[in-house]
């Protein structure tokens, strides 16, 4: 098992995975929240930034897995 995982690790090196990851570059043109924006970074119209998604590994795997069962055994929380 070990050897598989170390195989798979060593083929990924470099890329953003499999499936739907990116990486984009984008510019800023309009900004509609400016105090979420300044938390982020952004501060000006023509800022170049990169998105970037390459997966969760197993968490993603993992929430869609126990999703269904919160529905069963609800935890009420405060608001």
């Amino acid at each position: 098992m070990e050897r598989t995982v170390s195989m798979c690790v060593h083929m990924q090196m470099g890329t953003l995975g499999a499936g739907n990851h990116y990486a984009e570059i984008q510019v800023v043109e309009e900004v509609f929240d400016k105090a979420a924006a300044r938390k982020m970074g952004i501060d000006k119209i023509g800022q170049v930034c990169i998105m970037i998604h390459s997966g969760s590994r197993g968490l993603g795997h993992q929430v869609t897995y126990i999703a269904p069962f919160w529905s069963l055994y609800p935890c009420h929380m405060p608001c």
